[in-house]
């Protein structure tokens, strides 16, 4: 699909960072239609743009469960590069661990949801290092897996 990276950094603008759709569309280089089209096509599919962003702003999220939606994305991100360019970035696979260990350190027990994360990250990780033609092959079914299990233990 044309635009995954873009699309995905739209939705994270749009609901992590509360920024316009005119900002974005400037952001990351594409037309006002095109963001405005994706968010529809989310809603659409039951994932709503507006009702997450809302969940956002009115939950009080702790620092470690921004960092684990951080690190979703992220690890989304990389799959999707894995995908399109058949490589594997270290200074990213390095960023995304940093990151899950500092979500570690501010809190002793990570909830399932967290361990669900940690979990894929390290399996993602060892195909990745495995076999990435393989890892490309399961990327439908991680995201799919990550998307279920956000459904099931994200408090709200």
């Amino acid at each position: 699909m044309a635009h995954k990276l873009e699309r995905i950094d739209a939705k994270r603008l749009y609901c992590e960072e509360n920024k316009d759709i005119i900002e974005i569309a400037k952001l990351i280089d594409v037309p006002e239609s095109t963001v405005r089209r994706w968010k529809s096509e989310d809603g659409a599919a039951g994932n709503d743009w507006d009702k997450e962003r809302e969940e956002i702003l009115t939950t009080s999220f702790s620092a470690v469960k921004q960092m684990l939606r951080a690190a979703t994305s992220r690890l989304a991100s990389m799959v999707t590069e894995i995908q399109t360019t058949n490589k594997i970035n270290p200074s990213e696979v390095y960023a995304l661990r940093q990151l899950i260990l500092s979500a570690k350190s501010l809190q002793k027990e990570i909830d399932n949801y967290g361990n669900i994360i940690l979990a894929m990250t390290e399996f993602t990780e060892f195909m990745a290092e495995r076999d990435h033609e393989e890892l490309e092959r399961l990327q439908p079914f991680l995201s799919e897996f990550g998307s279920l299990m956000s459904k099931k233990y994200r408090r709200k």
